[in-house]
């Protein structure tokens, strides 16, 4: 066996069944099988890198998936802490109007005419 050549299958059965005097149609029939070998042969290796190129976009996707879903987590969190900040900013806020306006109110402010 010859796993030099780009076609053992072809080159074994050919060994197999050589005889002398080979008719020429054979010789082309031969030629044509080591043609289509060679063109398996490349089809399948398309076939394999197409599916290596698969799996890493399949790992790639997977990947930022779990990168997005991460993100999207921290956002969440984020997002609750803004809310809740500007809950009590916003209750602060009319706490010190609430104070501005007592201060306002009281007798020697309103009598000097001096309001914050």
């Amino acid at each position: 066996m010859n796993n030099e050549t780009p076609t053992p299958r072809t080159d074994n059965h050919a060994r197999a069944y050589q005889t002398a005097g080979m008719p020429a149609a054979y010789t082309v029939i031969l030629s044509l099988s080591r043609q289509l070998e060679r063109e398996l042969n490349e089809a399948r290796s398309w076939v394999r890198a197409a599916m290596e190129s698969a799996a890493i976009a399949s790992a790639t996707i997977a990947r930022l998936e779990s990168e997005r879903d991460q993100l999207r987590k921290v956002a969440d969190e984020q997002n609750d802490v803004i809310a809740r900040d500007a809950y009590y900013m916003a209750l602060a806020d009319k706490q010190i109007n609430k104070a501005e306006h007592a201060y306002n109110s009281l007798p020697h402010v309103v009598a000097k005419g001096k309001t914050k």
